[in-house]
């Protein structure tokens, strides 16, 4: 009876250390005599192990799908966890933002285009007049404050002018009062005021605006600074000294904007300790010019 009760248990139960695989366990009971020197199964012994074995086998075909589905579910959230996580490539072909523009003039128009618009007048003056590098200018009028290197580089600039007062005519027939000479243009720039040089230069497609540069007096830098930073938001800003030839040093705010195709610079003092600058300016089309630059530069060089 005690044999009996003994073989009747679970299979596992007498499975010796490094026992056979379940599919071959069955035949563990004909082994056991050859290996272990003990008697045969009985046939009761053998019929139990085999009942006991085809269960087994049949929860292991069902929960099979169970366990590998397991492992795949755990070794792809593994590798999911693993791989690096990428930030999404940004549109081919994404839209640049449009160049800065002055009162509408946008930096990059061709020449021709600049010539079609009208001078803005902000103070009913008449007259008024664009001229630009070799024109022929009235008499005793010429561009201001622009050096003969420029034209040297190819760079053509060009000043609105206009007439502060159109002549009067007293009565019919009687004749008209001296007009007053033509004089450099001047517009609002926010609250402040400026007279604007437009430069242009050919960058292969023909002569295009690069540069937009107004010098005036510093008193209208704050109103100027003020109007910038609540179109464009807050600047960059600088402080760089600035000194006078006899030696005085002032402070001097220099302030800037950018948006990746063009830049703004509004300097609080300027080539004149009384004097803002503020300039517009066309990324790719500055580059032309300071190519240009480098060009003259080396040529220079070689003559030294």
């Amino acid at each position: 009876m005690t044999k009996t009760h003994a073989a009747t248990r679970l299979p596992h139960a007498d499975v010796p250390l490094g026992g056979e695989p379940p599919a071959n366990r069955f035949h563990w009971c004909a082994r056991r005599s050859a290996h272990h020197h003990s008697p045969p199964c009985s046939g009761q012994e053998a019929r139990v192990l085999s009942t006991s074995w085809r269960r087994v086998g049949r929860a292991m075909e069902v929960t099979r799908p169970i366990v590998v589905a397991m492992a795949l579910a755990l070794a792809g959230g593994t590798a999911a966890a693993q791989a690096p996580r990428h930030k999404p490539a940004p549109a081919i072909g994404a839209a640049l933002p449009a160049p800065y523009e002055m009162r509408g003039i946008a930096l990059g128009i061709s020449l021709a285009a600049f010539r079609a618009t009208p001078v803005i007048d902000d103070s009913g003056h008449w007259d008024l007049r664009v001229y630009c590098t070799g024109d022929h200018l009235p008499h005793g009028l010429s561009l201001d404050g622009i050096p003969s290197s420029r034209e040297q580089l190819g760079v053509v600039s060009c000043q609105w002018f206009s007439r502060r007062k159109e002549p009067l005519v007293r009565h019919e027939g009687a004749k008209r009062a001296p007009a007053e000479p033509l004089e450099r243009h001047w517009i609002d720039l926010g609250d402040g005021k400026g007279q604007p040089t437009f430069e242009f230069i050919d960058d292969g497609s023909g002569l295009r605006l690069f540069r937009i540069s107004v010098f005036a007096s510093s008193d209208y830098h704050p109103a100027i600074r003020s109007a910038l930073t609540h179109k464009y938001g807050a600047p960059r800003e600088a402080s760089e000294p600035f000194q006078v030839k006899a030696g005085g040093i002032f402070p001097n705010i220099i302030s800037s904007w950018s948006n990746g195709v063009s830049g703004i610079v509004l300097e609080e003092r300027c080539r004149e300790l009384e004097r803002f600058c503020l300039t517009y300016s066309h990324t790719a089309l500055t580059r032309v010019y300071d190519g240009r630059l480098e060009q003259r530069a080396a040529a220079a060089a070689g003559k030294i």
